[in-house]
This record gives C-alpha cells, sequence and structure tokens, in this order.
C-alpha cells in the first residue's frame, strides 16, 4: 500500500512537472486540460487485493476526473451528479469543437455542468444515475451496477452451473453513510432495490445479463479481445 501511494505521489509530481513546462511555454494560454484515470486499485476492501477489474464497488470504480479551460470562462465548482468516463468525448466535443460529429459515440456532454459553481437543476436533470460494469467474461461472473449521488445497487446474475449454482445477488449500499460499501442493505431498503432496479433494466435488458448460450460468449469474448488488441492491450 505504502508502493501505491508513492506512485500517486510520483504521479502527482509528474503532472506539477509537465503543466510547469506546458505553462513556460505558452501552452496554456489556449488549452483543454483533463486529468482522468481509467480505474482505482483494490487495497484489500472487500477482501480484494491489488486488483481492478473483478468487483464493481467505488474503490476501483471511482476515479477523479478534472477539467481545466482557458478557452472560455468556467466558473470553479465540485459537481457532485454522478457521471461516466464514457461523458467525456461529447464533452471535449463541445468544448473544442461542437459542430464536429462522429457517429457512434456514446455519452452525454458534461458542459451544462461545468458553466456555473452552481448548476440549473434542469442541466443536471441527465445526469441522475451512472452505470458500471466488472467483473469476468462469463455474464454470470459479471457485475452490473447503478448509483445516484447517494445510493448503489449491484448486481450479480444467478448461475445454474453444477459447480457453482446460485440465485440473482443484489447488493445496495448508502454511499452518504457507508462511501466504502461495507453494509449491505438490500433487505432493509425494499424500494430503494426496486427503484434503482428499474434504472437498471433500462441499461442492461435481462437476456443480456443470463441465458447466454456459449456460441454467443465466445462471440462476444471474440469481439473484446479484437478490441484489447487494437488497444494494444494484447497481441
Amino acid at each position: 500500500m505504502a508502493q501505491y501511494d508513492a506512485n500517486v505521489h510520483y504521479t502527482d509530481g509528474k503532472i506539477h512537472e509537465a503543466l510547469e513546462k506546458a505553462r513556460a511555454l505558452g501552452l496554456l494560454e489556449d488549452a483543454l486540460l483533463v486529468i482522468a484515470a481509467d480505474h482505482g486499485e483494490s487495497l484489500g476492501e472487500h477482501q480484494s487485493y491489488f486488483e481492478h477489474g473483478p468487483l464493481a464497488y467505488n474503490t476501483t470504480l471511482h476515479v477523479p476526473l478534472v477539467f481545466a479551460f482557458t478557452g472560455r470562462e468556467l466558473e470553479p465548482a465540485r459537481i457532485s451528479s454522478p457521471v461516466e468516463l464514457v461523458d467525456l468525448y461529447p464533452t471535449c466535443r463541445d468544448l473544442i469543437a461542437p459542430k464536429f460529429e462522429i457517429a457512434g459515440f456514446e455519452g452525454k456532454s458534461l458542459l451544462p455542468l461545468l458553466g456555473a459553481a452552481a448548476p440549473d437543476p434542469a442541466a443536471t436533470g441527465a445526469f441522475q444515475v451512472a452505470f458500471a460494469g466488472a467483473g469476468k467474461r462469463s455474464p454470470y461472473s459479471h457485475y452490473r451496477s447503478v448509483q445516484d449521488s447517494r445510493w448503489k445497487l449491484i448486481f450479480l446474475p444467478g448461475s445454474t452451473d453444477r459447480r457453482d449454482q446460485r440465485s440473482d445477488e443484489w447488493e445496495l449500499y448508502d454511499l452518504a453513510a457507508d462511501p466504502l460499501e461495507t453494509r449491505n442493505l438490500a433487505t432493509a431498503q425494499i424500494e430503494e432495490v426496486r427503484r434503482l432496479r428499474r434504472e437498471l433494466l433500462r441499461w442492461v435488458k435481462p437476456d443480456r445479463w443470463s441465458g447466454q448460450d456459449e456460441a454467443t460468449i465466445a462471440a462476444n469474448d471474440r469481439e473484446v479481445r479484437q478490441a484489447l488488441k487494437a488497444l494494444g492491450y494484447i497481441k
């Protein structure tokens, strides 16, 4: 853990160094600066040590996201609305080239949240919930989650595999009172489970998280491998 903290400290110093160099070269006079991370790291939480990807908890899903743009006036603000990294492209597009369109991209521009220290409630209406997935390639070991500004619901599909028979599993956490997600309130807060489950069903249909045959799983796996190869993660 100390080594991980040291890496964070080292990275922070290098960001400062890069910004100072860019400022000295005049590169920040008209620039968009975005600082983000692709994932966090499990440091023992939920009995997961030095991993990211298998579990759907915010120790690995919640990442920093900072925008600074000298090209237009943006009031300093800390945004509490749940957002997703898929929102990065449309936000950058709206800030840099709002008339430039690329088909096929998902996400929503965060610009309505960045324009004022206290965004208009109407502007935050599109950012009520955020979704995430985590786990292994099988649909029966892949978590789905949805969260709003306070509550988070996690779903793991049940399995009929003889080696791992289990029913659907639901976890609900009050992020305001329990940010480390240690107390599962799914059986105590039924209405919150139902409310967030409806949101989750709008994102992923039931037939997408269970009942897939081996051919479908294999086809999905090929697509994932092709994408990872294109990104340079595998050869």
